[in-house]
């Protein structure tokens, strides 16, 4: 199999509050975790083209090794329910890393033109044209 995911394993396992290695989480189920990490990462961002080329690599493998981390707390010993927390917490860094993306990425952005010549038809052509009483634009 191989792992297409970016985040460390070992991380996640800390995140997720250490399970020893083969008593309750083995290594398979450990990138099991990072699988679905990635996997959420896509989801939340939309891009399905993350690698460790990305300017943000460091910050893709912090939110796949929470989701990953969420995911494995939220079946083992949680009862303070900080797998939810650890979840929102890798959404919220979905979120931020989307919007540094927005402003970086000028072919996302959206532009409206505020003044332009073109004119529709009038209906009545005798008619004076509408002047706004706006004086800002």
């Amino acid at each position: 199999m191989v792992n297409t995911y970016l985040g460390d394993s070992e991380l996640c396992r800390t995140l997720a509050g250490s399970p020893e290695l083969g008593i309750d989480i083995t290594q398979g189920q450990l990138d099991a975790a990072l699988e679905y990490g990635h996997d959420q990462l896509i989801l939340y961002t939309g891009k399905t083209d993350w690698n460790i080329t990305h300017p943000q690599i460091d910050q893709l493998k912090r939110i796949e090794e929470h989701f990953g981390a969420s995911w494995i707390k939220s079946w083992w010993r949680d009862p303070d329910k900080l797998s939810q927390t650890i979840y929102n917490r890798a959404v919220a860094m979905c979120n931020q890393l989307m919007s540094v993306q927005s402003i970086s990425n000028t072919s996302l952005a959206s532009f409206t033109s505020t003044a332009y010549g073109y004119r529709t038809p009038a209906l009545n052509p005798a008619a004076d044209r509408y002047t706004s009483p706006r004086v800002d634009v």
